[in-house]
């Protein structure tokens, strides 16, 4: 069995540093492909800047146009300067925008005062029920100015430019992903020799009195259902494996399991007791421990 299990343990090796080549090599790969997106990024990101700053001027004159436009659709000339004040007051209250429009609201009623200040008796003055209830409909239409002004749309090579940006960003970020996934693996102690590689993720069971044991390298030990721990590495030159900080025991410590390495011709998890409160040991026989 042992002569068995030594052959076994030289492909375990085979495949352990083949698989470490192959980690290498695509290691290589998604950082090429990382180190070429960048240059794209740094691209975009001063071609998005420069279009921002580009529309940014545009959108404030635009900004600035439509505020006037609106403001001389509402026809302020039947107002007189207190009916005007008292409605100037009432938008700086109910718009954060008050004082630009109070300035422009002014500038409209410019023209309909002669040089010293008086009054274009010309234009007929509402009665004062009127006046309130012109109030409210002008701060209705001033709502209107105001609204939607701020959102300007952005230009079609500007919106482009950024979903350009947001798909290369994805993109890195899933290749940074795969390369962290790569370097979590290689952390991992596979053995001296990388014997053990073969079995990451491969899972065993075994059962004892009425209950059903279960180790998955690398991974987690439970009993039945409740864990064990997960896993913790090895010892004592990868003849010892730990599963800790499983499910806590009632009235006592948290789960855990150690299990002897022992050299076998084929994998086979055996020989679960219990030695100490919810202090759990066994023996696994692999072709990896034989030498």
């Amino acid at each position: 069995a042992r002569g068995e299990g030594i052959e076994k343990r030289r492909d375990y090796i085979r495949r352990g540093e083949v698989a470490a080549a192959t980690r290498e090599k695509r290691k290589k790969e998604l950082q090429d492909e990382i180190d070429a997106l960048s240059p794209n990024l740094r691209g975009l990101e001063d071609n998005i800047k420069e279009l921002e700053e580009q529309e940014s001027c545009t959108s404030e004159g635009s900004v600035s146009e439509l505020y006037e436009q609106r403001v001389n659709a509402l026809g302020l000339e039947h107002l007189d300067v207190a009916q005007l004040h008292r409605l100037i007051i009432n938008l700086a209250v109910e718009l954060d925008a008050g004082d630009q429009v109070a300035e422009m609201i002014s500038n409209q009623l410019s023209p309909h005062y002669d040089e010293d200040g008086g009054e274009d008796t010309d234009e007929k003055t509402p009665q004062n029920n009127e006046l309130e209830n012109e109030d409210m409909e002008l701060i209705d239409s001033i709502h209107w100015i105001h609204s939607d002004v701020e959102e300007v749309e952005e230009s079609e090579e500007l919106q482009a430019a950024r979903a350009k940006m947001d798909e290369i960003v994805d993109k890195k970020t899933l290749l940074e992903e795969k390369l962290k996934s790569i370097d979590d693996e290689e952390s991992e102690d596979f053995g001296n020799e990388k014997e053990f590689w073969v079995l990451k993720g491969e899972c065993f069971e075994s059962k004892a009195d009425q209950y059903v044991y279960k180790i998955c390298m690398y991974g987690a030990a439970t009993q039945d259902s409740v864990s064990l721990g997960k896993w913790d590495g090895f010892d004592n030159d990868h003849s010892v494996m730990k599963f800790t900080n499983g499910a806590k025991c009632w009235n006592g410590p948290k789960r855990s399991m150690t299990i002897s390495v022992e050299c076998g011709a084929e994998e086979m998890f055996h020989s679960i007791s219990e030695p100490n409160t919810c202090e759990y040991v066994g023996k696994f026989s692999t072709p990896a421990a034989c030498s």
